[in-house]
């Protein structure tokens, strides 16, 4: 799930497995701003304990933060010339649900989604690129482990 505002409160009652707030989208739902990971790794866990099994919180150009109960990576992108970032949420999702599929651990998940949001920024209009492009951006992206 991407959404915000009262349709992202409305749709935690079915608990989706996946769900894909920026970080303006988790602070308006907290009610307050989230100023450090820590505070921003809480958030998510809160989602968690309210039955979503994997929260992915998008900061733009500061990577994204991939928590699940017992994981948190941090994924941060490489610097590229932003062209539009229409649509990079979704393509974050998409690699998310990409790797999921594949069964990925939560680090290739990671890896995998920020690969396809970078792109996406870099891009105007749909669509993502084959293979070759893909590998040379997901091997610029920083993982680490934050420890649960």
């Amino acid at each position: 799930m991407d959404s915000s505002g009262e349709a992202f409160r409305q749709a935690l009652d079915a608990k989706p497995a996946l769900i894909k707030p920026n970080i303006e989208e988790l602070e308006a739902f907290c009610g307050h701003p989230l100023k450090t990971q820590a505070e921003i790794i809480a958030a998510a866990r809160g989602l968690l304990d309210r039955g979503v099994r994997t929260v992915v919180v998008s900061m733009g150009h500061l990577g994204a933060l991939f928590v699940e109960t017992d994981a948190v990576v941090r994924a941060t992108p490489p610097q590229v010339q932003v062209r539009s970032t229409v649509g990079a949420g979704d393509a974050m999702l998409s690699g998310m649900v990409a790797g999921k599929i594949e069964a990925r651990s939560l680090m290739d998940c990671a890896r995998l989604a920020t690969a396809f949001s970078v792109i996406a920024v870099t891009r105007i209009g749909a669509g993502l690129p084959t293979e070759p492009p893909l590998k040379s951006i997901e091997d610029q992206i920083t993982l680490n482990v934050i420890p649960a």
